[in-house]
Parts: C-alpha cells; sequence; structure tokens
C-alpha cells in the first residue's frame, strides 16, 4: 500500500510537473506574443509620426490662414456689393420703364398717323409743285 502511495503521489507529482511545464510554456507564449504585438505597434507609430506631423503642419497652415481671414469685413462688402447690384437693377429698370414708355408714345403716334391721307396729300403737294418746278426751269 505504501507503494501503491508513493506510486500515486509520483504520478501526481509528474502530473503536476508537467502542469507547471505546460504553463510556462503558454506564460512564455503569451510573453512572445506580447513583445510582438508591442514591436508592430512601435513599428506602425515610427511610420505614421513623420504624416502625423507633415498632417499636423498643413492643419496649422490652414488654421493660421483662416484666422487672418476678416470675415467680418468680407460679409460687410459682400453686403455693400449685394446692395449696389441692387441699387444699379433698380436704376436699370427705371430706366427700361422710361424707355418703353417712350415707345409706346411714339406707337401710338405712329398709329395715328393715317397713312392713306398722307399718301393723299404727298401726291397733292407733287401735282402742286410740278407746274412751279416747270415754271423756274427746272425737270419736272
Amino acid at each position: 500500500m505504501e507503494q501503491m502511495l508513493s506510486t500515486n503521489q509520483a504520478e501526481e507529482l509528474s502530473a503536476i510537473r508537467q502542469s507547471c511545464k505546460a504553463r510556462q510554456r503558454y506564460a512564455q507564449i503569451q510573453m512572445i506574443a506580447l513583445v510582438a504585438m508591442a514591436a508592430v505597434v512601435i513599428a506602425f507609430v515610427l511610420l505614421l509620426m513623420p504624416r502625423a506631423s507633415a498632417a499636423l503642419a498643413q492643419v496649422d497652415a490652414v488654421v493660421g490662414e483662416l484666422a487672418s481671414v476678416d470675415f467680418a469685413g468680407m460679409a460687410e462688402r459682400v453686403d455693400a456689393l449685394v446692395a449696389q447690384s441692387s441699387a444699379s437693377m433698380e436704376e436699370a429698370m427705371e430706366g427700361l420703364d422710361t424707355g418703353l414708355a417712350d415707345l409706346y408714345r411714339a406707337l401710338a403716334v405712329l398709329e395715328g398717323v393715317d397713312l392713306q391721307s398722307l399718301n393723299e396729300s404727298i401726291a397733292s403737294l407733287s401735282a402742286i409743285l410740278e407746274p412751279l418746278a416747270r415754271l423756274f426751269g427746272g425737270e419736272a
């Protein structure tokens, strides 16, 4: 029985040793994986740092340019330009209205002219002027 106990104890001791060795290997694998991940992260950061610095420099430049822009003054100039074009447009519309009114008056005058009577008057005047032209030696 003593031998059995010692065999059982030896087997248990062997199992415990194997378990400890397995845990050590597992811990070593975890350590290697952690070091590899840290190396990848460090490489990634080292590769991205120059690009990030360049991007930050560009952002700083843009922010500097935006800070130097006078947005309030620009808005005032745009408002003034809109007001000026609105006034110019109103003046142009007034001039157009005046021109159209003059055109309508001219058309009314032309419509009032009796072309038949005008033609008859020109023919009568021509009939009167022909004898006078012959009298003064002109050709008719």
